[in-house]
């Protein structure tokens, strides 16, 4: 079950990220805040078959703390279950960190950016009624592109490298966004982990204060 709990904390990783991808040209460098609901298709065949699909919720707050640079500080929710062989299994995970986000031209329609960052995340998983608990540090640090595509839409792509327990992966991360008003901005990301092949969406909202 070692390498379940890794693939899920990747998955709990790498929805984290996505959280941070939702800072449009009139966000970076501004205070906002995020809410956003995610589902992981897991990769692993052994996840896959048991677990298929995890549901979640996560949540981001911006702080501007320089014109360049960005704190970003996330929490998420996951949960999964399934049965093998008559055996029911059920997991559940919580995470939080922090990112640094530096972005290289701020107010400008195309922005570069690199971020780095730390986490905990704590998992529960239950096996015929037999619990199991771990909690797990990790890091990440990407680097990335932002585009104004338009007055209401915003694109970004980013790469980010992510060590949980000591186990590597490297995430690919798309986003659009779409202005309503003037403060509020749906969203909808896709993530890819290259080691553990997890799939991650969400569809949120970012209110910017």
């Amino acid at each position: 079950m070692k390498k379940t709990n890794n693939i899920i904390l990747g998955a709990i990783m790498v929805m984290a990220i996505t959280a941070q991808t939702s800072n449009a040209k009139t966000l970076l460098g501004t205070n906002h805040v995020r809410g956003a609901f995610g589902m992981v298709k897991f990769g692993d065949n052994f996840s896959d078959d048991v677990l298929g699909y995890g549901y979640g919720f996560e949540g981001a707050v911006n702080i501007a703390v320089h014109s360049n640079i960005d704190l970003n500080i996330t929490g998420s929710y996951l949960t999964a279950d399934g049965d093998t062989a008559g055996v029911n299994i059920d997991t559940t995970t919580l995470s939080g960190g922090a990112s640094l986000l530096y972005h290289f031209s701020p107010r400008e329609t195309v922005n570069p950016f690199i971020s780095a960052g730390v986490g905990a995340v704590r998992s529960e998983l239950e096996i015929a009624g037999s619990e199991e608990h771990e909690t797990d540090t990790g890091l990440n640090a990407g680097a990335g592109i932002e585009i104004e595509a338009s007055e209401n839409i915003l694109c970004r792509i980013r790469g980010d490298y992510i060590n949980i327990d000591n186990e590597d992966d490297i995430a690919f991360t798309a986003s659009a966004g779409y202005w309503f008003t003037a403060r509020f901005m749906g969203e909808a990301g896709l993530s890819y982990s290259l080691d553990s092949e997890d799939i991650v969406a969400n569809l949120g909202l970012v209110f910017s204060m």
